[in-house]
């Protein structure tokens, strides 16, 4: 399964972000260790909340694919009841 394109370029956004921080601190070994993983913390939750959103659009999906299945149905039945 595939994610929609603008999953990927978060993950992707989020990813190298992650690299970036680690490259940062070792260039800069001056910085406090708590900063930085105060940082990775909060790359965690930003990709916890969006594999959240992820899932929450799946479902809203799957939502709206079983309505219109209802509302092809109905229309059938309806068109055929008229005719």
């Amino acid at each position: 399964m595939t994610l929609p394109a603008t999953w990927t370029h978060i993950y992707i956004f989020l990813g190298k972000m992650a690299a970036g921080i680690s490259s940062w601190q070792r260039q800069h070994p001056s910085i406090p260790p708590i900063l930085v993983i105060l940082l990775f913390t909060l790359l965690k939750c930003l990709l916890s909340l969006a594999s959240e959103v992820n899932a929450f659009m799946k479902i809203v999906d799957r939502i709206l694919i079983f309505c219109n299945k209802i509302l092809t149905i109905s229309l059938i039945l309806f068109a055929t009841t008229k005719l």
